[in-house]
């Protein structure tokens, strides 16, 4: 991480950035989160599954022509929401939060997100997302990856607030094929019957992925 920030201070050009990691190992990224990027034209940005930091970097906040930003986060309080919300112009985000949530994530009208379109919620803790009048009026593409053991058996409250909603796309993760179909019925129950309430009347996808299990030598 020291090697890549010194490197990455030399390139005032850069318009796009991916660093990623082997499977299922997430570099430890905090020695970014000091960073004085120059590269202010930076258009996509993605972190997601090769870094995994603490925070989110209030540095990123310069990063005025963003349009695409994945990142994972190991925790995300409601003041890095508004912090991301009020500065990003992007039109895709996707957000990683590995573990457990502690508290909830509230989006509502005075957190940004103005023009957003794709919003991807990584995190087993789906009912710890809460939209609120006025949320993310542009997004017309909710996806949520979960895994099927670690699941809270939820579906994110207030998504009747999303005025623009056109698709919920669920990402089911499981380890076995029997794992695979065992799940598949509630996840269709849960996520169906809140599409079917919203006044936009979304599409709604299931899409499992089978992964091999980590073992201690990864």
């Amino acid at each position: 991480m020291t090697a890549l920030s010194t490197s990455l201070d030399k390139l005032g050009n850069l318009k796009q950035l991916r660093v990623d990691s082997f499977e299922h190992v997430a570099l430890q990224a905090d020695a970014l989160s000091s960073l004085s990027p120059p590269f202010r034209n930076l258009e996509l940005l993605d972190l997601q599954y090769g870094c995994t930091f603490s925070r989110v970097p209030r540095w990123m906040g310069h990063l005025h022509n963003l349009r695409e930003l994945f990142i994972g986060v190991k925790q995300v309080l409601q003041e890095d929401v508004a912090f991301i919300g009020t500065w990003m112009p992007s039109l895709i985000l996707s957000l990683r939060i590995p573990g457990v949530l502690t508290e909830r994530i509230v989006i509502g009208g005075s957190t940004g997100f103005p023009v957003l379109r794709w919003f991807l919620f990584d995190c087993d803790g789906v009912s710890f997302l809460t939209f609120e009048a006025g949320a993310m009026p542009a997004l017309r593409e909710l996806e949520l990856a979960l895994d099927a053991d670690q699941w809270d058996k939820a579906a994110p409250a207030g998504l009747q607030h999303l005025p623009s909603l056109e698709t919920i796309t669920t990402w089911r993760e499981c380890y076995t094929s029997k794992q695979k179909a065992a799940g598949s019925a509630l996840i269709m129950s849960v996520f169906q019957e809140a599409a079917d309430t919203l006044p936009t009347r979304p599409k709604f996808n299931l899409c499992t992925k089978v992964r091999r299990r980590p073992t201690e030598e990864d």
